[in-house]
């Protein structure tokens, strides 16, 4: 795949991001590239995690 099309699902992708509040900078892993769904994951576990908190378990 061509680099500029990797770069475009990755920053597409990253947008879960901002839904999750995080404001540091964070550094690109192979993960991130190679999974098409590593930012999915990342929301659904973040997101899964709040439902946690707020259920007070």
């Amino acid at each position: 795949m061509p680099v500029s099309e990797t770069l475009k699902k990755l920053f597409f992708g990253a947008s879960a991001l901002n839904y999750m509040g995080v404001k540091e900078p964070f550094r690109i892993k192979r993960e991130m590239v190679e999974d098409e769904k590593y930012f999915d994951k990342l929301f659904a576990g973040g997101y899964e995690e709040q439902a946690r908190k707020i259920r007070g378990g």
